[in-house]
């Protein structure tokens, strides 16, 4: 209990405590009204305050503090979900109706692909339209491609330097992806994805992480259409040049975005349940929560189509 707010208590993912009926009429005053024990849910690890302010603190519950006023938070909820019973909020459950044919290891790594659904949202990604995802063959890069596709993007083009995964992400879709790899020598990687994207793309995601060298996202943007969205979504260890002048002539916009909005996941169960995201593309290790250790190490080297999962049983 904190802050006067009932949680729940979930084993794994699904809701097993009972509901503790208070108050002196009698009513249910928990604050939940519509998940109820047995359903199964996803623990979303953002979590925002839910007090009706400007700008709530938020975190990532057991990682980190996102908003300066966040510390407090950060200390009410600084576990994680790596236990058999996890306390949490209500506002960070997500049922995930549709989808009892699948393993909860399979539906563990949501955010694989949420977290950049998030950035093709913030950048009104539509179907039918071209979309320009740069680091596409880490982790999450991989997410966004494969989320483009199934929200209906007519050409994705994929920049990154792994050309194993690059030939992997070729594979898919019949065709709507194309592949660049990316040389590090900024005229020749400009001139490459101009002449992929072809007709001006629509939107670019940047999902690239730690980058040291700021050449691929500039080369990302000059392809867009007039009127298109860059959404920022990685992290950059040097100065990114923004070209002014260009930017102002084609009405370009130049948007930040984290993570993603709450309806993100439930959105994502539709797409899974109707097969328009195949979650069977990630190549899956597991391990048992007694081989934490050994699951850590595994975790620190994943990238492109891969994804390490904690068993609780």
């Amino acid at each position: 209990m904190s802050g006067g707010t009932t949680a729940l208590r979930v084993p794994s993912t699904r809701v097993h405590s009972r509901y503790k009926r208070c108050g002196d009429r009698g009513g249910n005053r928990t604050g939940v009204y519509h998940f109820k024990i047995g359903d199964r849910v996803y623990v979303d690890p953002y979590m925002i305050a839910a007090e009706n302010v400007a700008e709530p603190a938020q975190i990532l519950t057991g990682l980190t503090g996102i908003s300066p006023d966040s510390a407090k938070m950060l200390n009410d909820w600084a576990d994680g979900t790596y236990s058999e019973y996890v306390l949490t909020l209500p506002t960070v459950l997500t049922r995930l109706d549709g989808l009892d044919h699948l393993p909860s290891e399979r539906l563990a790594y949501l955010s694989k692909f949420a977290i950049p659904f998030g950035g093709l949202l913030r950048g009104d990604l539509r179907s039918g339209q071209m979309l320009i995802v740069n680091g596409a063959t880490g982790y999450f890069g991989t997410g966004a491609v494969i989320t483009g596709l199934s929200l209906g993007a007519r050409r994705i083009v994929a920049l990154g330097r792994d050309t194993r995964v690059l030939d992997r992400l070729a594979a898919l879709g019949n065709g709507r992806i194309v592949c660049v790899a990316l040389t590090g020598e900024a005229a020749h990687d400009n001139e490459a994805v101009q002449n992929a994207a072809g007709e001006s793309a629509d939107m670019a995601l940047d999902m690239v992480g730690r980058a040291g060298d700021a050449n691929a996202t500039p080369a990302a943007m000059s392809a867009l259409r007039r009127g298109g969205r860059l959404v920022l979504m990685g992290s950059m260890t040097v100065p990114l040049p923004i070209p002014y002048a260009q930017v102002l002539a084609n009405n370009w916009e130049i948007l930040g975005n984290f993570m993603y909005p709450k309806h993100a996941i439930r959105w994502l169960s539709t797409l899974i349940a109707s097969g328009m995201l195949d979650l069977q593309l990630v190549q899956l290790q597991t391990f048992s929560l007694a081989e934490l250790p050994a699951a850590s190490r595994a975790a620190a080297l994943i990238s492109g189509f891969e994804a390490v999962c904690l068993l609780m049983g």
